[in-house]
Formats: C-alpha cells, structure tokens, sequence
C-alpha cells in the first residue's frame, strides 16, 4: 500500500459564529464512525485542529476573546496497532496533553510519522528546539519562545499596567501609527495620490507591558508593550506589541504581532 497524505480545512462554518461549529458534531461523528467502518482509523493518523479560536463579534471584547485568539486546538488518533507496537510514543503523546506545545511540534511530528514511511523533509526553521509530540515530552517548564511563539501571541505572558503617559509608552504608540502609515502609503491611484486616509489615535483603551522574567535580570532598559488602541477615521481596533530597545533607544513593530480586533465592514 502507497502512503498517503489528506489535508482538508474548512472556515465558513465558525468563523463568523462561536456557536457554530457544534452544528458539526453530528456530521462529523458519522464521519469518522464511517471511517472506522471502512478500516481507515486503522491505517491513518488522523488530527484534527483549528489555527485560532473565535476571533471575531463581541467576544474578542472580552479577556476570554484574547485566549480564544491565542488557543487553538489540536486531537490526534493513533491506530491501536501503532499504540501496541510503539507504546513509548503513545505515551509521550499523551504526556504532552498537558505540555506547551505549538505547530512547530505538530510539524515535526508529522516530520516523524513520515520518516517512518521513507519520507524526507526539513525541520522547522522557525523553532530549533520543537520536536515531535512522539519522540518524548516537552520539557514541563518551557516558555513560549522555546515553542517558536512570539510574545504577541504568548497565551503565558504576564502583564503590569504601564502609565499612559511615560514617554516611553507615547512614543510606542507613535512608532505603530507611523508605520501603519507608511503601510498605507504604499497603496496609490494610476495617478500616484495617495488613496488612503491618515490614520489618527480615537482612544487608548490600554496599554500594558509585558513582564518577561527572563530578560527583567538585564539591565538595558529593553521593553516590550502591548496596546489596545481605536484609531479614526474608520473606528478600527488594534492590538500590538511594540518592543522597546534599550540599548540603543528604538522601537520595533512587526506585521506579524498586531491583531484587528474588528472587521473592515464594521468600521
């Protein structure tokens, strides 16, 4: 038998809708009962995951909405064969049920499942230290960025409410609405005119920073924060993290930690 890989995602359903995915159970219970029936939970791994909670509506509004954004979920079956003959990998997947993990984890189990077949492919770039769910616990205490996620997305982090008014965090908030406008910039008519609007601070609704334990024993100054802001025209809402560099006095933003709270159509 030639192995074979299924990959099958699915949004209309959730997405839009906390509640919605549970309209699915039924449907997706006489799948898989089907699928034991024809002797495919036998011979396949099956996982099943999302890449975020419900991210969208009131929830978001909520602290629970931060967590739903931030904890997606993730089942994996095993074939009772493959439970009997490897039983320590079972066992480590059961282990790390309780462990930190993150898709890089999940890729280098997949990496595994397909060695085991003669597959080949590369280890995950993005976190050195991920490994199989198979191959072993997770170290108990492991943080986020041993797990190849970033701060931003960091269901652990620990924050202290920083004061609206340092400097300091005025001047975060300053380096994102630029570099929102420098985004915006970029976007122009056949004629080159700028097409859209300059982006203005409505409201600060917080701004926090984030406690890093780790890094607090240097001395540099380093500082990361995490807003909550609206901006006009438009009335987005936007959460990011800007980091400020001690050592050398300058702020970074990334693309990759800021979340819009709200859609475009709704603005």
């Amino acid at each position: 038998d030639l192995p074979y890989f299924g990959f099958f995602w699915t949004i209309s359903v959730s997405h839009e809708n906390a509640n919605g995915f549970s309209s699915m159970d039924d449907r997706l219970l006489d799948k898989l009962k089907r699928m034991e029936r024809e002797g495919v939970l036998n011979e396949a791994m099956i996982v099943l995951l999302s890449d975020h909670g419900m991210r969208w509506g009131p929830i978001r509004d909520t602290f629970v909405g931060w967590y739903e954004e931030r904890l997606p979920f993730l089942y994996v079956w095993l074939p009772k064969w493959f439970r009997d003959e490897r039983p320590g990998a079972y066992r480590s997947l059961r282990a790390n049920r309780n462990r930190l993990t993150s898709p890089f984890d999940l890729y280098e189990t997949l990496r595994e499942v397909l060695s085991l077949s003669g597959g080949r492919a590369n280890p995950a770039s993005g976190c050195p230290k991920c490994r199989s769910l198979l191959s072993g616990p997770v170290p108990r205490i492991r943080g986020c960025s041993d797990a190849g996620i970033s701060s931003h997305w960091c269901a652990c982090t620990t924050f202290q409410p920083a004061d609206p008014r340092d400097p300091l965090v005025r001047r975060g908030l300053r380096t994102f609405l630029e570099h929102v406008d420098n985004v915006l910039d970029r976007y122009r008519d056949k004629r080159g005119r700028r097409v859209c609007a300059r982006l203005g601070l409505k409201k600060l609704h917080r701004v926090d920073q984030v406690v890093d334990f780790e890094r607090n024993r240097d001395s540099n100054g380093s500082r990361v924060y995490f807003y909550l802001i609206q901006v006009s025209p438009g009335d987005g809402k936007f959460e990011f993290t800007v980091r400020y560099h001690g050592e050398n006095g300058t702020y970074t933003v990334s693309d990759h930690d800021v979340s819009r709270l709200n859609s475009y159509a709704s603005a």
